[in-house]
């Protein structure tokens, strides 16, 4: 436990590091900038002040609405940083309600058939699965299929199957589920490479898959894979890995194995108790 401390405190000093820059930079942007300019708003939320994040922002809004109109595509901007923050907030029917204003701008800029129009469904579709309404969801993701298959050449988005993946598995689509997973490993490396964060979240999905059918040894060797392929591009012990380690020990403890599935689940807790997010989903 003595390696895991001191790894843990690494962690949280490079967190703290961060964080302590978010600050200083928010310090130098209110010099610089009028208070309803995007930044500080970003600033807020990245060192985790929701409240005034979200007073900045909608003063931003009703100022640049009030010179610009509601139509205009720089108001889209300010309603991407107030569809992340009611995300983070948890407040989906608010995150549902800025994003079709954001599609509404976008498709007067663009028409119905774009590429940014296609990533708006896929976000929308995203956020109705979030909500657990998973029928709009799975609407939305075709959508955005169907929109980008007309306007590019190129391969279809790898985060589309990994929403579509995410849909089938809450709807016991499991096989389903898998090979979209897969198809989305492949398409990341083929289109990003290797090392690419969308291979680490797949990964965790395929392991997610295998637990909830109750394929426990399959699910504890993707997760060790997973977790090998995390520290490789991340570093040991990074707290974007802290979920893998509580699955670990939540399918331990459903194998009654409770000393494998206490190691585990405490790794996962430090991680958690030292402050540091998890935002592997």
């Amino acid at each position: 436990m003595e390696k895991i401390g001191e790894n843990l405190e690494i962690s949280k000093s490079e967190y703290n590091k961060a964080l302590e820059y978010y600050k200083e930079a928010l310090i130098i942007k209110q010099q610089l900038f009028e208070p309803e300019h995007l930044s500080i708003s970003d600033s807020y939320m990245y060192i985790g002040d929701y409240d005034k994040a979200m007073m900045y922002v909608n003063d931003s809004y009703v100022i640049k609405t009030k010179k610009l109109g509601e139509n205009h595509i720089e108001i889209s901007k300010i309603i991407k940083l107030l569809k992340r923050l009611y995300t983070k907030l948890g407040d989906y029917d608010f995150t549902l309600k800025y994003q079709r204003k954001g599609l509404k701008i976008l498709q007067n800029t663009h028409g119905k058939y774009h590429k940014d129009i296609a990533n708006y469904y896929d976000s929308l579709a995203a956020s109705y699965y979030l909500k657990k309404n998973y029928g709009e969801a799975f609407s939305h993701i075709k959508t955005a299929i169907a929109i980008w298959k007309k306007v590019s050449k190129n391969d279809i988005p790898p985060n589309y199957y990994i929403t579509i993946g995410n849909i089938c598995a809450a709807t016991y689509r499991s096989k389903e589920a898998l090979e979209y997973f897969k198809t989305s490993i492949e398409l990341t490396k083929k289109t990003f490479g290797e090392k690419h964060i969308w291979v680490l979240i797949n990964n965790y999905n395929i392991a997610l898959f295998y637990h909830s059918i109750k394929e426990y040894d399959l699910a504890i060797k993707q997760l060790k894979k997973t977790l090998i392929f995390g520290e490789n591009i991340l570093g040991k012990d990074h707290f974007e890995l802290a979920r893998c380690y509580k699955l670990m020990g939540n399918i331990y403890k459903e194998k009654k194995e409770y000393d494998k599935a206490s190691h585990f689940l405490n790794k996962a807790l430090l991680m958690t108790k030292k402050g540091l997010r998890v935002c592997l989903t």
